[in-house]
């Protein structure tokens, strides 16, 4: 066993350990940098989605939720209603054309 021990190469051993230490360690930085980026990612959602929530409410009308399904609907009602008014503006500006002319 003595000459066995003897003949053994620790260093070896050694080199193995610190190869495996080293290993471990940039783990370890690995697991911290992408916890911290899973931090940012949710601090990042969270500014949007306020973001998000502020831009529906300043279109919402009170009496509705401020979702942007409703900020949806509430911009494709204006939309219409929009068209509407360039429809009856356009038949006002022709029927004064059409007086006009007479």
């Amino acid at each position: 066993v003595q000459d066995q021990l003897k003949s053994y190469d620790f260093s070896k051993r050694e080199r193995i350990f610190q190869g495996i230490s080293s290993i471990y360690e940039k783990l370890r930085n690995s697991e911290s940098y992408w916890r911290q980026t899973e931090i940012e990612i949710e601090n990042e959602k969270t500014k949007v989605e306020s973001e998000i929530n502020e831009m529906c409410q300043s279109v919402v009308p009170s009496s509705k939720t401020p979702t942007i399904e409703n900020a949806q609907e509430t911009v494709e009602e204006l939309t219409e209603s929009l068209r509407e008014e360039k429809q009856l503006l356009k038949t006002l500006m022709q029927k004064t054309k059409d007086r006009e002319c007479i």
